[in-house]
């Protein structure tokens, strides 16, 4: 899977409620706040740091964004592309959920 890696400075925003939700980011390094607005004022969803991953839901999903995510300090993003992931999912065989111990 390709992903494309790059530097978002802080203050800036990656992505904004009701953008389209093709890719979806995972932090490599810094801090981000996701945001929705809620009544017309921005209010705290979550605060991921490092290794953590954002914009997912719409990515899923297949919809418009819900949430806004703000950067809080430079961020080393990288993008994985929606149609990469499903491609990913599609190779791969899903994981063994049976017990060990089931007979």
């Amino acid at each position: 899977m390709t992903q494309k890696q790059f530097t978002v400075a802080a203050e800036d925003t990656i992505l904004s409620e009701r953008d389209n939700g093709d890719y979806m980011y995972v932090i490599a390094e810094g801090r981000v706040q996701t945001r929705k607005k809620v009544s017309g004022k921005p209010g705290v969803l979550a605060t991921p740091n490092s290794s953590a991953f954002f914009g997912e839901m719409a990515f899923v999903d297949h919809a418009e964004r819900t949430t806004a995510a703000l950067m809080l300090t430079d961020v080393e993003v990288a993008v994985v592309p929606a149609t990469e992931f499903e491609t990913f999912l599609a190779q791969e065989p899903p994981p063994d959920t049976r017990r060990q111990d089931a007979p």
